[in-house]
């Protein structure tokens, strides 16, 4: 029976509506994919300035419900992103703001990934261009 290797290298942007997530296999092949995560911008009511009051003396605090809907579906988007990644050696995370951190906690959090390399880097939004080539220059992948 063949021991199974982690031969696969991943760079991934992630930011709150959508991750990139570029594949690095044995062949120093490289490839991508772009995992929309569902995420809107926060909506504004206009007038709405206080909790409503529900049945029973029960305040309502729309606020903290829509943050806390929000928050699950961001977890259930990095699980979704973690869940991508296969015979993992190496992993780049890059992105401009805390979404990077919440994901590098999802893969650091998983056992199968334990002995995985794992950098983090802050950087801006970028083309996947951009981003294959960046990827490919932190792995030391020679491009044709």
């Amino acid at each position: 029976m063949k021991k199974e290797t982690r031969t696969n290298r991943y760079g991934i942007w992630i930011d709150h509506r959508q991750a990139v997530v570029v594949r690095i296999d044995a062949d120093d092949r490289l490839q991508h994919v772009t995992m929309k995560s569902g995420l809107t911008a926060h909506p504004r009511f206009p007038g709405e300035k206080t909790d409503k009051t529900g049945l029973f003396g029960h305040s309502i605090d729309r606020q903290a419900r829509d943050q806390r809907r929000a928050e699950r579906e961001f977890g259930a988007f990095l699980k979704e992103v973690v869940r991508s990644l296969e015979k993992v050696n190496a992993v780049l995370v890059m992105g401009p703001g805390d979404a990077r951190h919440g994901l590098e906690n999802e893969i650091r959090s998983r056992k199968s990934l334990a002995t995985a390399w794992l950098e983090n880097r802050a950087c801006d939004k970028m083309t996947i261009p951009q981003l294959r080539a960046a990827v490919a220059e932190h792995f030391n992948v020679v491009r044709t």
